[in-house]
């Protein structure tokens, strides 16, 4: 991308994609943290509380805060002002997976928009360090992520 062997970050970004998955529902144990701390995350690296708005804050990185499939209502949720760097977007696919070990977390369909919600994060977020502007429009907190991960290979 650079061509050099010393390249140079002009503008860090981060993207965390906040989402549910069903697996946890009904097997728990799967992960350290109740269900319902995602929400709590999301709404806490909004706010500028959580140790990534801190980190980015402190080393003028932007913060996209995209909630995927939160198995909560958020839509309400906004960067505070104490957290100008954090962009918060609102793309649910669906609230929460299903339980991947009942079936298929996601539908085809569902998976496809997903991905395209990454690739328009990444998009905006290349845009915006490149100084063309995104908007939100334009544009992985996760309890029991490493489980559904898992799930996909």
């Amino acid at each position: 991308m650079q061509q050099t062997l010393q390249p140079k970050v002009v503008a860090a970004r981060l993207i965390v994609f906040a989402a549910d998955h069903g697996v946890t529902k009904s097997h728990p144990h799967v992960s350290a943290y109740p269900r319902e701390t995602s929400t709590a995350v999301f709404r806490g690296i909004a706010s500028g509380g959580a140790a990534s708005t801190v980190l980015c804050a402190a080393n003028d990185a932007t913060l996209f805060l995209v909630d995927v499939g939160l198995d909560a209502e958020v839509a309400d949720v906004e960067a505070a002002d104490a957290a100008s760097h954090v962009i918060v977007l609102h793309e649910k696919i669906r609230p929460g997976s299903q339980d991947m070990v009942e079936g298929p977390a996601m539908s085809e369909e569902e998976v496809a928009a997903a991905e395209g919600v990454g690739r328009g994060a990444v998009d905006a977020a290349v845009m915006l360090a490149a100084g063309e502007g995104a908007k939100p429009s334009e544009l992985a907190l996760c309890i029991g992520e490493v489980s559904s991960a898992d799930g996909l290979h």
